[in-house]
């Protein structure tokens, strides 16, 4: 297994982070990591401790470059806790190269996560990507990839995902609070499961390709089940504890 990592720690001064009183103070990062020559298959793993990830396929396809860029931001921190919680958040990217292609691992940390003041937006480029899998305890997600093997979970936050060409692999998308949408090529054949437990269902049925689709909310009620005849060429799995969930066909 060959690494290449890079490590950035956040170091803010305290004259940027500004008043107590409603202030956002942020602390800006940047890493970049350079992709082998010969890498065929790239997929992202992010871990965030606390905040939004934004996820972009950019550039040509044959590019080598990955950058993350990180924003700390603060609300409301105790100014006795200011620098040691800018001292203790970490930021690590690397690329790993396993049998199945080169794998982008980034995770931030915070030496201080009961503090719950504070939080890392994560925005990061890609030249292509084959697979997604994003983590985050709170904080919106955005997804767009020309097609990609997606796993989405926040804890609390809206999800919207688009991939511009038709999928046959797996999209999963979990939130425990939040809305989700979904923007797919609707040439892609699905087997949709999506379930709120408090909000509705929004499907674009027009344009949709389905071999199967069911549609439930809290109490286990069925808006729409149409058992799957057929085989998807990808599952579909969208779930929301509190959030409208739409799925559009562009």
């Amino acid at each position: 297994m060959n690494t290449r990592r890079l490590s950035l720690v956040f170091l803010v001064a305290l004259t940027a982070i500004g008043p107590l009183t409603g202030c956002v103070g942020s602390g800006q990062g940047r890493i970049q990591l350079e992709l082998p020559e010969d890498a065929e298959r790239i997929a992202v793993d992010i871990e965030n401790f606390r905040g939004s990830v934004t996820l972009r396929e950019w550039g040509s396809p044959r590019g080598r470059t990955v950058v993350v860029r990180s924003d700390l931001a603060f609300w409301k921190l105790d100014p006795a806790l200011r620098e040691p919680v800018a001292r203790g958040l970490e930021l690590d990217a690397e690329v790993i190269r396993e049998p199945g292609g080169e794998v982008v691992r980034i995770r931030s940390s915070s030496a201080f996560p009961e503090q719950e003041d504070h939080h890392v937006n994560l925005s990061i480029t890609t030249p292509r990507l084959d697979g997604v899998s994003i983590r985050t305890a709170r904080g919106p997600v955005f997804v767009h990839a020309t097609t990609a093997a997606v796993t989405v979970d926040t804890l609390d936050g809206d999800v919207e995902v688009r991939l511009d060409e038709p999928i046959d692999q797996p999209l999963t998308i979990t939130t425990g609070a939040g809305d989700i949408t979904a923007h797919l090529h609707e040439a892609s054949s699905l087997a949709v499961d999506a379930l709120t437990l408090d909000g509705r269902v929004e499907l674009d049925q027009e344009n949709a390709t389905l071999t199967g689709f069911r549609a439930s909310t809290g109490r286990g009620r069925t808006l729409v089940n149409v058992p799957q005849d057929g085989v998807a060429d990808a599952e579909v799995v969208l779930r929301s504890g509190e959030g409208v969930i739409e799925l559009w066909f562009d």
